[in-house]
């Protein structure tokens, strides 16, 4: 498996589970900016937080993969870190994140 398609399953379970709570305007949960996401400073705690308590409707409904697949597309697309290889629960739980500006 590739990095790239890690990142575009991602990109669409992000769409399909989480798009209309965090980036629509009066959605219920806060826009996922770098700044958000940074604030975990690593990866494992950003990935324990979604895998507990989301999607709002249906927490815990999605498999760890596609778990780390969102966490992936999210890491990627705001810039918090540069992904060399697909992350799961060994390759991902400590890595850094990059403290975004935006």
């Amino acid at each position: 498996m590739l990095i790239r398609e890690q990142r575009l399953r991602g990109e669409q379970l992000y769409e399909e589970h989480c798009y209309s709570c965090h980036e629509v305007e009066g959605a219920i949960g806060v826009q996922l900016s770098a700044r958000v996401l940074a604030s975990y400073d690593f990866a494992g705690p950003l990935y324990d937080y979604i895998d507990l308590a989301m999607p709002y409707n249906e927490p815990g409904s999605l498999t760890p993969a596609q778990y780390w697949d969102i966490v992936a597309y999210l890491l990627i697309d705001r810039e918090l870190a540069r992904l060399e290889a697909p992350m799961s629960g060994g390759s991902g739980e400590h890595l850094r994140l990059a403290h975004g500006g935006s």
